[in-house]
């Protein structure tokens, strides 16, 4: 049997990085990480059989890329094409559209004032949708029937803040 070496415990230990390495770009259902971690392990062993100085040494090494190559191989994975499908972007808002709306109290609740108003439907009221009121955007209902956008509709009841539109012949 041969002797083991410092050599042979480096080796084990490249060789399970890398190995571990590899396993974020093939998936392999984990067996790649099984095989790194059993040569990981092995060149510790193998270090504590040369030296106990050695072993600790590898251990300490260990311990350190336990702490750092994680967060250095996830940065690393979410630029891979693997990673990119896993990993959502962070959503950008449309340029046209405002980041937020300022809305009033007296928007808020009050729509008692349109009733018997006109207005344009902005979206289709299948049977809700959103409705144009001289500039005021208001959430209606159509009284069953599908709206098409763009036409012309009344108020015809508002319930608290349900608001009950049909639809201008």
């Amino acid at each position: 049997m041969p002797e083991p070496s410092i050599q042979l415990a480096v080796l084990l230990l490249v060789g399970g990085l890398v190995v571990l390495f590899l396993e974020l770009f093939i998936p392999s259902a984990g067996a790649l990480f099984a095989v790194s971690m059993v040569c990981i392990v092995s060149s510790v062993f193998v270090a504590f059989w040369v030296s106990p100085g050695i072993g600790l040494t590898v251990v300490a090494i260990d311990l350190v890329l336990a702490i750092f190559l994680p967060g250095m191989a996830f940065r690393i994975w979410k630029s891979t094409p693997m990673g990119k499908r896993m990993f959502l972007d962070h959503p950008t808002p449309p340029e046209d559209e405002p980041l937020s709306v300022e809305i009033s109290a007296d928007d808020q609740f009050d729509y008692r004032d349109l009733m018997g108003k006109e207005g344009l439907t902005i979206t289709p009221l299948r049977p809700a949708g959103t409705t144009d009121f001289s500039g005021r955007r208001v959430d209606t209902v159509s009284e069953g029937i599908m709206i098409d956008r763009g036409r012309s509709v009344r108020v015809v009841a508002v319930e608290g803040r349900r608001v009950v539109v049909r639809e201008i012949e």
